[in-house]
């Protein structure tokens, strides 16, 4: 594809998307970790803004991976560093325009990131993952860390497509209309399958039932 061409596409995209939306479905963390290619936890050390092609460019350090880590050392722009050869630093790509779905990060914090890998890069957009490590919950993080790997096959938000039935997943923790980002579920707690793996229900964490309590009128 001509460099030309591809700014048209691009600019054809701009236009007929409504310049201020992004539509991405509301996605339970565990969901969203669960379809992700690669999660991490990384620094924001810089940033590049490239206008003609409306990329925009993050020079990560990666403090932690959750998830792809196998697939990371593949990846062209991830290099490693140090006299152990421990540290890990990244570029990661995503677009400037809020109406492709283009991530907004601050250097100098820290952040859970999580996206696709395409063609050798790290691809950021709104419809992952992507949040200020500070404001990640405790039950979170034990999530990244094992609970939400262990559990991919449960299903949590309703499925309406052609391709639910080709490969079906558990049921238990859905509800109609979605899991809401203010649930208690949301922050508190992981769907998990049972022992015999035939179906999936929330854990009942002491901060969930904390939440719960909490919501009561």
């Amino acid at each position: 594809m001509s460099h030309l061409l591809y700014i048209t596409l691009l600019l054809g995209a701009v236009i007929t998307i409504d310049a201020s939306q992004c539509s991405c479905p509301e996605r339970h963390p565990q969901e969203a970790f669960c379809g992700a290619q690669f999660v991490i936890r990384a620094k924001v050390l810089s940033q590049e803004e490239y206008q003609e092609n409306f990329t925009h460019i993050f020079d990560l350090r990666i403090l932690k991976t959750y998830k792809g880590g196998y697939r990371l050392h593949e990846v062209e722009s991830v290099n490693v560093y140090g006299s152990r050869q421990r540290s890990l630093f990244a570029k990661a790509y995503t677009f400037t325009l809020d109406s492709l779905c283009g991530v907004k990060l601050n250097n100098n914090k820290v952040y859970l990131i999580s996206g696709q890998i395409k063609k050798g890069k790290l691809e950021l957009n709104q419809c992952h993952w992507n949040q200020e490590w500070s404001q990640i919950t405790v039950r979170q993080r034990l999530g990244v860390m094992r609970f939400y790997r262990e559990n991919c096959a449960c299903q949590i938000s309703p499925c309406y497509t052609v391709f639910c039935n080709k490969k079906p997943k558990l049921r238990g923790c859905g509800k109609p209309s979605g899991i809401d980002h203010d649930s208690c579920e949301w922050g508190h707690s992981y769907c998990l399958q049972n022992a015999e793996k035939t179906a999936c229900s929330w854990r009942k964490t002491t901060d969930y039932k904390s939440c719960i309590t909490k919501a009561k009128p």
